[in-house]
């Protein structure tokens, strides 16, 4: 190779050997890319499910409250009712349409 009209010389040490050892070198790096990106994924997951059991305590403990509610002024129970069904109705589709944008 040549460098502005004058001949390289580190282009004449370059051998077989070094060529074989870069691409092993970009060959480990990529399985470990692979193995990042596996660990990262099951990380993701694990921090769905534990956001999904927050939600599902989350929603266990306001219709406990609401079953105090309608236990303590059963007048109010015909607006707890309709209130929890819209809410889980809004949970429902909402989760729906994010997993559907997800795929």
């Amino acid at each position: 190779m040549t460098q502005g009209g004058q001949f390289d010389p580190v282009v004449s040490q370059i051998t077989g050997n070094h060529i074989a050892g870069i691409i092993d070198l970009q060959r480990r790096e990529l399985e470990n890319e692979d193995r990042q990106s596996e660990r990262d994924f099951q990380a993701s997951k694990e921090e769905g499910r534990i956001f999904a059991g927050l939600a599902v305590l989350g929603v266990v403990a306001v219709l406990g409250i609401c079953a105090l509610a309608a236990w303590q002024v059963p007048e109010y129970l015909p607006e707890i009712v309709t209130g929890s069904i819209g809410t889980a109705a809004g949970l429902i589709g909402g989760y729906g349409i994010g997993r559907s944008r997800s795929r």
